[in-house]
């Protein structure tokens, strides 16, 4: 069976439509999203009653969403977890948290694995399992590399790297709940897998939102943030994303029945993991 098309193309000559997927060129640096829906009615499109302005939902690359929305909240857990784990161990309160940080980040995980190793107090059976968590600790200390780059190194220090991460993101991914929706591509896009969060709503001006990229070229001078339409959801898609959104914002309506991401995200972050460990 042919899985359904989510995303098409678009003729520049072609109207605005709902659905239609737009990329954000910004003016300056921004941490606002780089691709959005429109979500404007046709009829609102087609007549112009716009106020001046498009409104669009952000939509995130899969790897994008996990770095923003959900690898800040893992590393969080994942720190406190090992560091549970290690003072736990060596069933010495003395080793506090905030000391048992300062050490590892001043003397790395090896160096004070090694100390720790010949503690005492520390079982013989437990050494292997208090180097992991020690180790584990050191990634999710180090503050100043971004928690996504953070998740990937916890991945590649566990035994089945691949094993992990499809774990935790098919865990991510089913605990993103109401207000998203899940793409698996998009035409013309290397990424895969896509979320469009329904949590809020951007706009940019209509004279600023082109149809084509030779449009954008010739109307405008780089010096503010414009948009281009690059594709569209396919008409299914369409009314389930239309669905979804008036179902989140009036709370009533129809059953959330949203389609899934899959694994196909999942599995190309794994297989990044795959090839690093091997």
């Amino acid at each position: 069976m042919t899985a359904k098309r989510e995303t098409e193309r678009v003729q520049p000559t072609e109207v605005r439509a709902q659905g239609d997927i737009i990329r954000i060129e910004h003016a300056g640096p921004s941490t606002d999203p780089t691709l959005g829906v429109v979500i404007n009615a046709d009829c609102d499109l087609a007549n112009r009653k716009l106020d001046g302005v498009i409104a669009y939902l952000p939509m995130y690359p899969f790897k994008d969403y996990l770095a923003r929305f959900w690898a800040p909240g893992h590393i969080a857990e994942v720190r406190d977890q090992a560091t549970s784990k290690v003072i736990k161990a060596l069933g010495d309160e003395g080793h506090a948290a905030e000391n048992l940080h300062a050490w590892i980040v001043t003397d790395g995980a090896e160096a004070v694995g090694s100390v720790l190793a010949k503690s005492p107090r520390l079982k013989r059976s437990h050494i292997t399992g208090l180097v992991h968590d020690i180790r584990r600790l050191a990634i999710a200390l180090e503050d100043e590399v971004d928690p996504f780059s953070r998740f990937l190194a916890l991945c590649r220090v566990e035994p089945d790297g691949p094993a992990y991460t499809r774990t935790h993101l098919s865990a991510a991914r089913k605990a993103m709940g109401e207000g998203h929706f899940q793409i698996s591509d998009l035409v013309e896009h290397p990424d895969i897998g896509f979320v469009i969060r329904m949590r809020r709503i951007y706009t940019i001006a209509e004279g600023l939102c082109f149809r084509s990229r030779a449009e954008q070229l010739a109307r405008s001078g780089g010096a503010e943030t414009t948009a281009v339409r690059i594709g569209r959801l396919t008409e299914l898609y369409r009314f389930k994303v239309a669905q979804l959104f008036a179902q989140q914002f009036s709370r009533i309506g129809l059953p959330d029945e949203i389609t899934a991401l899959g694994t196909l995200a999942i599995e190309d972050i794994a297989s990044e993991v795959a090839k690093d460990t091997a």
